[in-house]
């Protein structure tokens, strides 16, 4: 029976040093989703067919000076409206084999690789939420969220 090329004495007498921290090298910072959580005004809603916000739109037109029995204006003056936006969802799919998660148990993982696709999904989403954010929401054939520069 012939040996594994790779391994000579001393890689098969001696084991791998693995960091237990997996080092982010590929996502940037979200400095718009960043301010939206943390200093924004983030809102959970519970429901509805749509998500409708009433809007002021305009100023009152009818004011004035005036002095002594002067006319007052009293044209209707509307300045107030409803944005109405659809639901939308977003998704991020882990696909992980059985063989890999028992693979994956008990000493001989140094991380756990749920745990580590997990994290890569959240910061997945992350990073896409915050560019989908500033668009105007005209993506993936109008799927994509509102963003900003449609708002």
């Amino acid at each position: 029976m012939a040996g594994h090329p790779d391994y000579n004495r001393l890689l098969t007498m001696t084991i791998e040093k693995i960091i237990p921290r997996v080092e982010d090298q590929i996502f940037g910072s979200k400095p718009f989703l960043f301010a939206l959580t943390n200093f924004g005004n983030v809102e959970t809603l519970d429901g509805g067919s749509t998500i409708e916000q009433p809007l002021m739109y305009a100023e009152l037109r009818n004011q004035g000076s005036y002095s002594g029995a002067d006319t007052f204006l009293t044209e209707e003056d509307e300045g107030h409206t409803r944005a109405v936006f659809e639901w939308k969802q977003y998704y991020a799919m882990l696909v992980l084999k059985n063989i890999d998660l028992a693979k994956n148990s008990g000493p001989s993982a140094v991380l756990r690789i749920v745990d580590q696709e997990l994290r890569r999904a959240a910061l997945s989403i992350s990073e896409e939420l915050d560019r989908i954010f500033l668009s105007d929401g005209t993506g993936n054939g109008g799927k994509d969220f509102t963003g900003i520069k449609k708002i």
